[in-house]
C-alpha cells in the first residue's frame, strides 16, 4: 500500500491502515454517521437482504415520487390505506377517468344513471304502475270486514285483491261497500252483475237498485274453504266532485246448485264525494270464519 493512500486512510478513519480486516470490509465503528452517500454506492448495490425489516418509514420515501403499479402486488392496497370519506358516499370513475365521489342520497332514494347515461345519481324509485299500500288477513267470523282510511288523494285508482273470502253461512252474497272515514256510514249505490256457470254453462244476470247498500260481488256463495278469489278496481274513491265507481271479478263456488262459477260486476254512486274507506260484508249474516284465512291486499295505481 502506498504511503499516500495509507496516510489518507489513517486521516479519515483515525486509525491505521493496518486496522483494515483482511476481507476489505470497513468496521461499522470506523464509519461516521451519514458518511456514505449516494455517490459512494454502486448502482443496484443495496438489495432487500441488506435492509433491516421495518427500517424504512414514510419519512424515508420521496413525497413527490409516485409508486409505480409494478411495485404493488395485486390486492395490496387495503381499505385502511384509502382516503377517509363521508359515510354512505360511493366512489366511481369521472369524465376524466379519475376516481370521484358521489355523495349519499336521501332516505328511500335509489341509485340511477343520469339522463346523459354518463354517471350515477340518486333519484326517486319510479317503481311499477302499482304501488303496494297494505295487506290484511281474516280468520274469524265478523259482521263486517272494515278497511278504514285506505284511500287518499295519492291515487285516483286503486286495486283490491281478495283471496279465500267466504260468508259465514252458505247461500249468501258477498258485498263491497264504500264508506266515510270511520265507516260509521256506507253509501247506497246501484250495481249490476253477470255470472257464468262453469257446470251448466248459462249466464245469469243480477241487477240491484239504489236501495241496496253495497255492490254484489258473488251470487249465493258457498261457505267452503275454497272461498272467493277476485279483485276490485276502485275509480276515484277519494276525489270529491267525481262519482266513485268500482268494478270487479270473482270466482268461487255457489251453494245453490250451479257449482263453480265466475262473475263480473260493476257499481257506481249517484252522488259524488270522498270515500276513504271500504267494507266487505255478506248481504245477510256474517263473513269469515276458521274454515279459511282470507287475505286482502290493497294497491295504488300510479298515473305514470
Amino acid at each position: 500500500m502506498s504511503k499516500v493512500l495509507t496516510d489518507q486512510i489513517e486521516k479519515r478513519t483515525g486509525g491505521t491502515a493496518m486496522d483494515l480486516p483482511a476481507t476489505g470490509k470497513w468496521p461499522t465503528a470506523n464509519i461516521a454517521d451519514d458518511a456514505i452517500g449516494a455517490d459512494q454506492l454502486a448502482g443496484n448495490s443495496v438489495v432487500s437482504a441488506s435492509i433491516v425489516d421495518g427500517s424504512i418509514v414514510n419519512d424515508d420515501i420521496n413525497a413527490s415520487a409516485d409508486i409505480a403499479g409494478t411495485k404493488l402486488a395485486d390486492n395490496a392496497v387495503t381499505l385502511a390505506k384509502m382516503e377517509d370519506g363521508t359515510q354512505g358516499d360511493i366512489l366511481y370513475y369521472g369524465a376524466a377517468g379519475a376516481p370521484t365521489r358521489l355523495a349519499k342520497g336521501t332516505a328511500a332514494q335509489v341509485l340511477k344513471i343520469n339522463s346523459g347515461a354518463t354517471a350515477p345519481e340518486w333519484g326517486t324509485d319510479a317503481g311499477g304502475s302499482l304501488e303496494f299500500i297494505s295487506s290484511h288477513t281474516l280468520n274469524a267470523e265478523v259482521t263486517t270486514w272494515d278497511f278504514v282510511d285506505v284511500f287518499s288523494a295519492d291515487y285516483i285508482n286503486y286495486l283490491v285483491l281478495i283471496t279465500r273470502l267466504h260468508p259465514a253461512t252458505a247461500d249468501r252474497h258477498l258485498m263491497f261497500r264504500f264508506g266515510n272515514s270511520d265507516l260509521s256510514s256506507t253509501i247506497s249505490q246501484g250495481s249490476q252483475c253477470m255470472w257464468m256457470n262453469y257446470n251448466t254453462g248459462p249466464s245469469r244476470t243480477s241487477i240491484t237498485g239504489n236501495s241496496v247498500n253495497g255492490m254484489q260481488m258473488t251470487e249465493r256463495q258457498s261457505n267452503g274453504d275454497a272461498g272467493m278469489l277476485g279483485h276490485v278496481w276502485c275509480y276515484a274513491p277519494f276525489v270529491n266532485g267525481t262519482p266513485a265507481h268500482a268494478s270487479g271479478f270473482a270466482q268461487c263456488y255457489g251453494h245453490h246448485g250451479i257449482g263453480s262459477y265466475q262473475g263480473h260486476w260493476s257499481g257506481w254512486y249517484g252522488a259524488s264525494g270522498s270515500y276513504p274507506s271500504f267494507q266487505l260484508a255478506a248481504y245477510t249474516g256474517n263473513i269469515g270464519g276458521i274454515v279459511a284465512t282470507a287475505t286482502v291486499k290493497i294497491y295504488g295505481c300510479k298515473d305514470s
